[in-house]
């Protein structure tokens, strides 16, 4: 198990745009197999920061393509 993090923003024009990054960004780490005990570090209105624990082989695997439906982008 190491332990990981990412910076997450929103998609301009995302129709998700309604609920609070928070959730959508804590519901699209926790859709992730392998990732467990996701918490936030920082969290603005333009960009979260969350730390994970990844169960998986090497490196985490986040999945960029499904950001899409999430409305979120990768940050940094």
């Amino acid at each position: 198990m190491t332990r990981d993090s990412i910076v997450l923003r929103r998609t301009p024009g995302s129709l998700l745009d309604v609920l609070p990054l928070h959730d959508v960004a804590l519901a699209y780490l926790e859709s992730i197999e392998g990732i467990a005990d996701v918490r936030v570090d920082r969290s603005t209105s333009l960009e979260i920061e969350l730390t994970f624990s990844w169960y998986g082989e090497g490196n985490p695997v986040i999945p960029e393509e499904h950001l899409d439906r999430y409305g979120l982008i990768r940050d940094r």
